[in-house]
């Protein structure tokens, strides 16, 4: 019986996949070798977790709190996140004249402060007087030296300090200057009865322009009339855009504020005083 021989060489299609898988295995390794001998070219200085991600050199991460790297460029003076930073506020809009005429017009506006005296500060004395003429310019701006012993000086509202009231002139001389200056003239200003009453002087009330008196800028009350007078600082606020009055008061600027209030409304208000004079002629 004849016998049959068995071949040990593999199929074609067994052999060249092996092959293939050498050579696989073989790129890999020498893969493998370039990737290491990149890392310790371009690695040093940098750490390298157990997990294998390459960590930031100590030197960077220092370079980089030193600069702020990644974080956009800071501006000069610019704060930095959660520093606290005072708010900025825009500069106050304060009366100024209208121009550069010194005339002593008939028209002028006027205000005073006052210091507290006597026990306590209650009652008030004329520490400074200002005078503006029709434009805002200043026909008179002085302090005053108080007769009595100043018990308070009210700085934080009248802005006067003893340093102010040392050589100043005297009142009587203040007085006689203040009165010359008003004489047969219209006078504005807001409760001009407080400043009259401090100054010790009279003034005709045909001649007088109170903003804190004329209907149309006080407090209305239901039934129409006149209610009480609202604060200088608000009603300059809301009808001429000035900030007055946000810390210690100036005589200058809150004379300028009832003069341009009355400039504002004067056309209103004149017709208004002429109504009352002719009621008042009749009834005589």
């Amino acid at each position: 019986m004849a016998s049959t021989a068995h071949s040990t060489e593999a199929p074609n299609g067994v052999k060249s996949g092996k092959e293939d898988g050498k050579r696989r295995r073989k790129r890999g390794k020498e893969g493998l070798k370039r990737a290491e001998e990149a890392a310790r070219t371009h690695g040093k200085g940098k750490k390298t977790h157990a997990d294998g991600v390459v960590a930031a050199g100590s030197n960077w991460e220092r370079l980089k709190r030193e600069i702020g790297a990644g974080s956009k460029k800071r501006k000069r003076n610019e704060p930095l996140e959660g520093e606290e930073v005072e708010a900025q506020k825009p500069p106050a809009k304060l009366p100024r004249p209208l121009s550069g005429d010194l005339s002593d017009t008939h028209i002028v506006a006027l205000d005073c402060e006052m210091v507290g005296v006597g026990e306590g500060g209650v009652r008030s004395a004329l520490a400074r007087v200002s005078v503006v003429n029709y434009y805002g310019n200043v026909l008179l701006d002085t302090f005053v030296k108080v007769i009595e012993k100043v018990t308070d000086y009210r700085t934080e509202y009248s802005g006067v300090r003893p340093s102010d009231l040392r050589e100043a002139p005297t009142f009587h001389e203040v007085q006689k200057q203040v009165a010359k200056i008003l004489q047969g003239k219209t006078v504005v200003g807001h409760a001009l009865k407080n400043d009259f009453q401090v100054l010790l002087l009279k003034h005709p009330g045909s001649l007088t322009r109170d903003t804190a008196r004329f209907k149309p800028l006080c407090i209305k009350r239901r039934d129409g009339s006149r209610g009480r007078p609202r604060p200088l600082r608000h009603l300059a606020k809301e009808h001429l855009g000035f900030q007055i009055q946000g810390g210690e008061h100036s005589s200058v600027d809150d004379a300028r504020a009832a003069l341009y209030l009355y400039h504002k409304f004067r056309q209103t208000w004149e017709k208004e005083m002429l109504v009352l004079s002719r009621r008042k002629r009749k009834r005589k």
